[in-house]
């Protein structure tokens, strides 16, 4: 409990800080209306030629007034701005307009109605009695609105809302409230009603245009581990550079939590994110933590923060901190905002300047929890010196130097183990020096020599001040042909207008020496450490196959079919043939896309691993992402996967959506449907609900089988959630990256 309370300490004084810190770099900011001189306005409106023009069933011209009297059907054009009503008067000089009747003024893409309104066409300033404006995708009315400055309107005694029924679903009222054009709306002192029910009070409420997000989010569910539960999001801003939301969530098995999200910006200072989310769990001993030797225990937190600095055009520093009570907790709570891309978040503070030629970098990073297993570096300089040609000759130079303090701590499985650690200093440097030219004009060459040297304090017999010696030698040769065939078709919808067919062969000899250090003898932090002699051949061929589509013609692969191979020289054991590898690009339409990739084990003559995908859809109508897993280790031991991911527009308010996974492992050797997720969506005009419901096995957790049911509700023009539910998306064919598939949105 003491360390509990220090913490809560500390995590008051962060937040305090970096709450008041902006207040301390920004001033306070006001938005005050323009003035303007009234004599200067009428000067520049009589030296203004460019006439109003009024049409009308009667237009009548008093000519000792000055004024235009327009009846029935008028519309009015004056610039880019039009009206139109039943009757207007318009005052020639001041081009000050009183127009009455289902007035519509259209003014730089906005619409505002109203029944009388009192407009000067050349300030574009007004007052409309019984307004309504229209800003996509915003729509609100009021008893009096007017246009204060450029791009500024105020709407007094009214609403806003992205409904645009005569009775809207959802509203925001307010005495007073401003819209800026293409920038914001704000509202002081603000009821959210739900159909005629008030909701929620906020004193202040401001809503970036460009931002989808809703100011409210309430999330309702029920899942086998948690049992019924509410999550809840609420926004507050402060200024564009002080927001974040607030977080109150309730668990039935879990209990209570809450937390909160703070987005900061300190001007030149950069920007950052502090996040804090504390828990006290009714909580009951898991498996895996019964496997790990310890409970996490009741009261489970989690600290986080993260910043950014554009120190200067060149110079970028960035840092993360994250402090969690237990191993478990981002993966309980977070696990596909985080867990799932990262399931060991690091420490660290980086300072990286690039500049054409070179950059330097700075690195510290260093390990807060001991269930974790990292390589710490206190510090890491770096300096790389990218490919410079040397003088007017075909030779170039690189180079890659550092030096680092290294400690690599491991994990430790149960509070009793005892802390082992590796730790050494390292100087690393890397030099090498290429020439390329090109021979009997089609063939690329490029020979290169290196050198790399590394010393260590001391080794892994405890010898001190060791060196390392590796050179490396080799070439590499590439060269393109092509034939272009002159075929043109539409057949089967593939717009082909020309065909071209390239070939790209490669050759890459390369050959290391054994190091003068075994990699034994070495203390193994990364894959600097790890350098073993190697002497060899890879070949690598790829054909491309083109065609020319749009209006521009631009070119587009059809196909893309890669194969590589290698030899290894002086081999022992007849293992001198290495894997095959291939991989297979077809984009035959612009809706459907196939990628595919094998490697292929020619010393065991064994399959060891197949990738397919496939990705497809019809934007607002279809979407589907299939994809095929397969892999063999050392053991014979071969495990594959199949997963599935689509929707269907069943009409322009219903949806459907699943996801599916399916593995096989040779241990049981049969499939097993591990993930099925089903939902429907319906469109409620400016909402969206949606009905999910899920079918999961876990592993090493309270249930073995878990079932999921959650309800959302987004408001269309705000569709974002602040937060990731359960269901997965599909996991693309390039590693690392996620490809979706077409939404309907």
């Amino acid at each position: 409990m003491e360390i509990y309370n220090k913490l809560k300490k500390l995590f008051i004084l962060i937040a305090f800080f970096c709450i008041i810190i902006p207040f301390v770099f920004y001033p306070v900011i006001g938005y005050a209306q323009d003035m303007f001189d009234s004599d200067s306005a009428q000067a520049e409106a009589g030296s203004d030629k460019e006439p109003i023009i009024v049409d009308g069933d009667r237009v009548e011209y008093l000519y000792e007034e000055k004024k235009v009297v327009g009846v029935k059907n008028v519309v009015i054009t004056y610039k880019d701005v039009k009206m139109t009503c039943d009757k207007i008067v318009v005052h020639m000089e001041t081009k000050e307009a009183f127009a009455e009747g289902n007035v519509v003024l259209y003014e730089h893409g906005n619409i505002i109605r109203g029944e009388k309104v009192n407009y000067n066409f050349d300030t574009e300033r007004g007052t409309i009695i019984e307004a309504e404006v229209r800003s996509n995708p915003w729509y609100g009315e009021g008893e009096v609105g007017s246009k204060v400055a450029d791009g500024e309107y105020a709407i007094e005694r009214g609403f806003i809302t992205t409904c645009d029924l005569p009775h809207p679903h959802y509203r925001i009222q307010a005495r007073r409230i401003k819209l800026f054009i293409n920038d914001r709306i704000e509202a002081r002192h603000l009821i959210i009603f739900i159909g005629d029910f008030p909701m929620f009070y906020f004193p202040y409420y401001v809503h970036w245009l460009n931002d989808k997000r809703p100011r409210v989010t309430i999330l309702a569910g029920r899942n086998s581990r948690w049992g019924a539960y509410v999550l809840t999001a609420w926004r507050y801003y402060f200024h564009e550079w002080s927001r974040g939301y607030v977080r109150l969530d309730w668990r039935e098995k879990k209990g209570f939590a809450e937390g909160f999200d703070y987005k900061y910006k300190l001007g030149y200072f950069g920007k950052g994110l502090l996040r804090f989310y504390y828990t006290d769990e009714n909580h009951s001993i898991t498996p895996e933590e019964s496997e790990l030797g310890r409970g996490v225990g009741n009261k489970r937190w989690r600290v986080q923060l993260r910043h950014k600095w554009q120190i200067d055009q060149d110079t970028l520093a960035t840092g993360e901190f994250h402090k969690v009570s237990d191993s478990l907790f981002v993966k309980d709570y977070y696990y596909l905002d985080e867990f799932d891309k990262e399931s060991e978040p690091q420490n660290y503070f980086s300072v990286i300047k690039t500049r054409p030629g070179y950059n330097l970098s700075f690195l510290t990073k260093y390990r807060l929890h001991n269930f974790y297993e990292v390589v710490e570096k206190l510090p890491e300089l770096k300096m790389n010196i990218t490919s410079q040609r040397v003088r007017e000759t075909d030779f170039y130079y690189t180079s890659t130097t550092s030096f680092a303090m290294l400690q690599r701590k491991f994990r430790r499985m149960k509070d009793t183990d005892t802390e082992p650690k590796l730790k050494a200093n390292r100087f690393d440097t890397e030099q090498e020096i290429s020439h390329l030219s090109k021979q009997f004009g089609f063939l690329t060459c490029n020979p290169y020599i290196g050198l790399r040297e590394t010393w260590y304090s001391e080794d892994d017999m405890e010898n001190e001040n060791e060196l390392r010696h590796v050179y490396t030698f080799g070439t590499r040769f590439s060269t393109k042909f092509f034939r272009v065939f002159d075929v043109e078709t539409d057949a089967l919808a593939l717009d082909i207008n020309k065909l071209r067919h390239v070939i790209n062969p490669l050759i890459d000899y390369y050959y290391t020496p054994t190091p003068n250090m075994k990699t034994e003898d070495i203390k193994q932090f990364d894959s600097v450490d790890a350098i073993e002699g190697h002497n060899g051949v890879d070949f690598t061929l790829v054909n491309t196959l083109q065609t020319k589509r749009g209006d521009d013609m631009e070119v587009h692969d059809l196909v893309r079919f890669s194969t590589s191979t290698g030899l290894l020289l002086h081999a022992r054991d007849n293992k001198s043939i290495k894997d095959i590898r291939t991989g297979l690009i077809l984009r035959p339409y612009s809706w459907l896309e196939i990628h595919s990739d094998s490697h292929y084990d020619l010393k065991e003559n064994r399959l060891n691993s197949i990738n397919a995908d496939l990705i497809a859809g019809m934007e607002r109508h279809w979407g589907l992402a299939w994809g095929f897993r397969f892999e063999e280790d050392e053991q014979e031991s071969s495990s594959s996967q199949f997963t599935s991911d689509a929707f269907y527009v069943l009409s322009p308010r219903w949806k459907l959506k699943s996801y599916h996974r399916i593995k096989n492992d040779s241990d049981d050797n049969k499939f097993v449907l591990e993930e099925q997720t089903y939902g429907i969506e319906r469109d409620l005009h400016c909402w969206l609900v949606e009905f999910n419901y899920q079918l999961k096995e876990t592993e090493e957790q309270e249930v073995d089988l878990e079932h999921r049911f959650w309800i959302t509700f987004r408001i269309k023009a705000f569709p974002e959630l602040p937060f990731k539910m359960f269901s997965a998306s599909y996991r693309g064919p390039t590693a690392g990256v996620q490809r979706k598939i077409p939404t309907s949105n």
